[in-house]
């Protein structure tokens, strides 16, 4: 369950980085645009305190 969730909130940036490597030129309006998106992609994922703490003592063991 822990690792769907981390997968639902890293998608995104995941996304983001697949459009950003196949492009030629980046201009700022673009990453404002995906800024935008980003954003608005996180109002709509629950992002709890717990997930965050069990992923941040999961990278404190490793």
């Amino acid at each position: 369950d822990l690792l769907n969730q981390i997968i639902t909130l890293m998608k995104p940036f995941d996304n983001a980085t697949t459009y950003f490597s196949s492009s030629k030129y980046t201009t700022l309006s673009i990453i404002y645009s995906l800024t935008q998106a980003l954003k608005y992609t996180f109002t709509d994922i629950e992002i709890t305190e717990d997930i965050l703490i069990k992923v941040s003592n999961y990278s404190k063991t490793k």
